[in-house]
This record gives structure tokens, sequence and C-alpha cells, in this order.
């Protein structure tokens, strides 16, 4: 449950109507729903380790399971000769196995995020407390960090 193959496949089917999506979007789609379950549900995403890198947060994991995954999706060159990597489709029928949390996570960043261009999606990631509060190259720990949001916010409201 809540693999990366089974999130990728549920934000590619949901965020695309042609069922493709760029590999860079798609980390990055990961990363906010990720956020969002630990931050909205305390539920941490199994097996994500973020790093803070210098194109946003990363996990090479993303990249290493998806291009093992031949199943039901395919990562490939949107063209011969591009530098854009996309994750498509294979598999119209399969049903992702999602928790609960990672399900609603998911359904808010569609909500959020579905219509964003490129630059806004990048600008909605870099906003984020734990992008905003690490240097490049440092470990984000989601849980700790969205504890630490959760009184910022507090002491905030508490101030005014």
């Amino acid at each position: 449950m809540d693999t990366v193959r089974d999130i990728a496949y549920a934000l590619v089917v949901r965020m695309s109507n042609r069922k493709v999506i760029s590999l860079n979007r798609l980390v990055k789609l990961i990363y906010l729903v990720d956020w969002s379950a630990t931050l909205n549900h305390a539920y941490k995403i199994p097996n994500l380790n973020w790093r803070n890198d210098i194109c946003g947060p990363n996990d090479p994991i993303i990249v290493a399971t998806l291009e093992k995954e031949k199943t039901i999706l395919r990562v490939g060159n949107r063209y011969d000769d591009s530098e854009i990597v996309d994750v498509s489709v294979r598999v119209d029928d399969y049903e992702p196995k999602l928790s609960p949390e990672v399900d609603l996570a998911i359904q808010h960043i569609q909500r959020i995020a579905s219509n964003l261009p490129w630059e806004k999606l990048s600008l909605l990631v870099s906003s984020t407390y734990p992008v905003l509060i690490s240097s490049i190259g440092d470990m984000i720990d989601l849980p700790k960090l969205a504890e630490e949001y959760k009184g910022v916010v507090q002491k905030s409201s508490n101030d005014k």
C-alpha cells in the first residue's frame, strides 16, 4: 500500500487528461502529497526520504522505482531527442492500493495543483514550510517539520 508506483499511477491518471505527465512534475506532486498527508493526517508515505535539492525536494528512489516499472507505467523521453522525460499509463484498469490518508492528500493536491503551469507548481513547492526552512542538501523530515509548522501557526494565531 502507498508504494511509489501506486501513488504515481494515481497522480498520472487523476492529474492528466492524456494520462501522461513529466517526471519532474510527478516528483513535485508526490512531494506535495507526502507533505499534505503528513501535515493534515499525521501520515508519512513509507520509504520516501526527501532531500532539498537545487530543483526542490527529491528522493532518488522515485526515479529508480519508476524506471524499473514496466507493468502499469511507462517512463521515457517525450520525443526522441527531448530531455523531457514523461511518465504515462500502460494499463487503464489498474486499481492503486492507497491508504485513506494518501487518497485524501492526492484529492487535495489535485484540487490545488492540477491546472498549475510548471512555474506556479514550482513556486508552490518552494513555498512549503519544509523547503523554506531547509538548505540545499538537507534531508527533509516531514513529520518533525509538520509538528514544528503547526506550532508556528498556533503561535502566530495566538499573537493576534
